[in-house]
């Protein structure tokens, strides 16, 4: 009996994915476990298990760069289709879990004709996101209201989008599962462990009487990169903030730090060494920008990164973010402006332990990962 995991992300980098996919095979060992996704890069760092076949589709018409974007994207689906619904055809799964819309469409057709059972996880509200246009957002919306009559499961990422997706739809069961990481930091085959709690501060050189500010993950519109930039450029400041990722800003960022020694890049490393290395940190940023539905209702995963990693934290004053801040005594809210940001680092002490935090087992990922194996438990029983 097989299980696919299907995505249009390239499931050897998706943490959440890799999560799932690992601790759901350990326990259904009755089931072979396959994932599916497009190969987006040349290095390739897969910790699944030998047990789990995972395959990162190279596509050609990925590189067909000559084609206009929609032509290209268009061409870039039905090669994905072809290739996923011929591994439907040859190992007939039982269960289809889906990580966006993408796969959704080949999760749907597959449903159709093979009577197979499908599991919805939107990492997103998906049809109203940072960076999509209207007709996308539009297509999408009536896509999953086609749909939703053949999903056996609904999972998403906060409480916020799990009510828009029950007001908007008929919902058979939904899971709100959060992407924290594990406890400890680390995933099973960590390549290495940022034991050395001076790693950022001995990297950079920083002062020990300076505080670190440190954002996690892709440097892209939408994410507050701009305004933290602008602060940390303030004569004022004297802490430091270090972006650790990869993105369209990197360039921007990286010419920021030849101009002003308080503002550094670092590349972005596996995310099953973040927790580790950014314990090394102070205060975590995670200014998300009202830029979508799904931006608003977001709880981002470098949240629960910092949490777990024990940082401070300074947040988008959004309901889900500013909830689980205020409630957790994990840190603050602030609102996307320059005064506001400034202030709050010109004030911030250097931080207290999270000690005084309330416990976060709930959010962990063993938590996470309990409720995601009941509710496969009960679709496939």
């Amino acid at each position: 009996m097989n299980i696919l995991h299907l995505s249009h992300t390239d499931v050897h980098i998706d943490s959440r994915i890799l999560k799932e996919v690992i601790d759901l095979n350990s326990h259904f060992t009755d089931f072979t476990f396959h994932v599916v996704g497009i190969r987006r890069s040349n290095i390739v760092q897969s910790f699944y298990p030998q047990d789990i076949h995972s395959i990162s589709l190279d596509l050609i018409s990925r590189k067909l760069l000559f084609f206009p974007v929609k032509i290209r994207q268009l061409f870039v689906y039905l090669e994905f289709l072809c290739k996923v619904l011929s591994l439907v055809i040859s190992h007939r799964p039982t269960l289809i879990h889906c990580h966006d819309t993408f796969a959704l469409t080949v999760g749907y057709i597959a449903s159709l004709f093979f009577n197979t059972k499908l599991v919805y996880d939107a990492h997103e509200l998906e049809s109203n996101k940072n960076s999509q246009s209207r007709v996308s957002s539009f297509f999408t919306f009536y896509f999953e209201k086609l749909v939703f009559s053949q999903i056996s499961l609904l999972i998403v990422v906060s409480e916020s989008i799990e009510r828009w997706y029950l007001k908007n739809f008929k919902v058979c069961r939904s899971l709100v599962i959060y992407n924290s990481p594990y406890e400890g930091g680390s995933i099973p085959n960590s390549l290495e462990n940022f034991n050395d709690h001076n790693y950022l501060r001995e990297y950079f050189s920083i002062p020990n009487s300076c505080k670190i500010y440190v954002y996690v993950g892709m440097l892209m519109p939408g994410r507050g990169i701009e305004l933290i930039l602008s602060v940390f450029q303030n004569p004022q400041v004297s802490d430091y903030v270090i972006f650790i990722g990869d993105g369209v800003y990197d360039r921007q960022i990286a010419n920021v730090s030849k101009k002003y020694s308080n503002v550094h890049l670092h590349k972005s490393v596996p995310h099953n060494l973040l927790v580790d290395m950014i314990q090394t940190a102070d205060y975590g940023l995670c200014l998300i920008e009202n830029v979508s539905l799904s931006d608003y209702y977001s709880l981002p995963n470098k949240l629960f990164e910092f949490a777990f990693s024990g940082l401070r934290i300074i947040g988008s004053d959004f309901p889900e973010i500013s909830k689980f801040l205020l409630d957790h005594n994990l840190g603050t809210c602030c609102s996307h402006d320059h005064d506001n940001l400034l202030d709050l680092v010109l004030s911030n002490p250097s931080p207290p332990t999270i000690s005084n935090a309330y416990d976060l087992s709930t959010f962990s990922w063993a938590s996470q990962i309990k409720k995601l194996t009941c509710s496969y438990e009960q679709i496939l029983n």
